[in-house]
């Protein structure tokens, strides 16, 4: 029991304390339109971050506090993938093009 209280006071301590990095990014097609459904990942020069979806608006929450954090992946099938450097101002915008 005593594990788990630290290990609750711990992770909150990390959220209110600001480390935890929660930023928007929005995926749209080639035309503008809201891409839902892709996959939307935070890479390092040594790991990957869980990958997140886009919802129906082409929205999503990416954490860019991983250590080393470089880029964006975006990804669909039936698109091509994009790869971005983290940038500096947020939100981010990705633009999917459709394979034809």
């Amino acid at each position: 029991m005593k594990i788990v209280f630290r290990i609750f006071i711990s992770c909150a301590f990390l959220m209110l304390s600001g480390c935890a990095k929660p930023k928007s990014v929005m995926v749209v097609d080639d035309f503008g339109k809201p891409v839902s459904g892709a996959r939307v990942c935070v890479q390092s020069t040594s790991i990957e971050g869980a990958p997140t979806l886009t919802d129906d608006d082409g929205s999503a929450i990416v954490n860019v506090d991983i250590p080393n954090a470089r880029w964006i992946t975006v990804s669909k099938e039936g698109y091509y993938g994009q790869q971005v450097d983290i940038p500096a101002k947020w939100p981010l915008q990705v633009t999917l093009i459709k394979r034809r």
